[in-house]
């Protein structure tokens, strides 16, 4: 049985455990990327139009050519970091792929990739504009989400991964710690603004 787009959405927040069962069926990665991409676009293009009003303000004297580039520019622009995130998750799952191996993964990277899925509720909030008021209420909502992504998770790599509880737990550990220590790292030597 597939599932459109929202019904995935609302069978992951409702009843992770029985999207992951539902979830084996997909025999490619295809489905796992147009799910992230269609957030990751969706994301990009809210916060760069959310962004757009003070970009244009700045700019108010162009002529009517100078906008129709600078609409050309953004528009690659755009497209440009929605392919590269997303062609990056194969990368980052791919790394995840060989820890879950280490705490005795039985499964493939397939697999692995769909635990994609359980970062719904991060992509959800990544909807939110990252933009003036709306931080206020980003910071809260980023940090439930977090949480319900880990249980998402952990339920995740026991279904699809077969591992068992504390291997779950530990990978997710593992996991988190080498993302704060990356996202440190490129803070500390200026490759990432937050």
């Amino acid at each position: 049985m597939k599932f459109n787009f929202f019904e995935k959405i609302e069978l992951i927040i409702s009843n992770p455990s029985k999207f992951f069962d539902k979830i084996q069926k997909e025999k490619n990665l295809s489905e796992t990327f147009k799910f992230y991409f269609i957030f990751v676009f969706l994301s990009v293009l809210i916060n760069i139009l959310f962004s757009l009003q003070d970009i244009i303000k700045s700019n108010l004297d162009l002529s009517l050519p100078k906008y129709l580039l600078f609409i050309l520019v953004l528009a690659i622009f755009i497209l440009l970091v929605v392919f590269i995130t997303s062609a990056t998750s194969f990368i980052i799952y791919w790394i995840y792929h060989i820890i879950i191996k280490t705490f005795k993964g039985k499964e493939k990277y397939l697999e692995t990739y769909k635990l994609l899925y359980a970062a719904t509720p991060l992509l959800l909030v990544s909807l939110i504009p990252y933009y003036e008021i709306f931080k206020i209420i980003f910071y809260p909502l980023f940090i439930i989400a977090a949480i319900d992504t880990f249980y998402i998770e952990y339920i995740g790599l026991q279904k699809l991964q077969k591992l068992s509880k504390e291997n779950a737990i530990t990978v997710i550990i593992i996991s988190v710690l080498i993302a704060i220590f990356s996202i440190l790292f490129l803070l500390k030597h200026n490759i990432l603004t937050l």
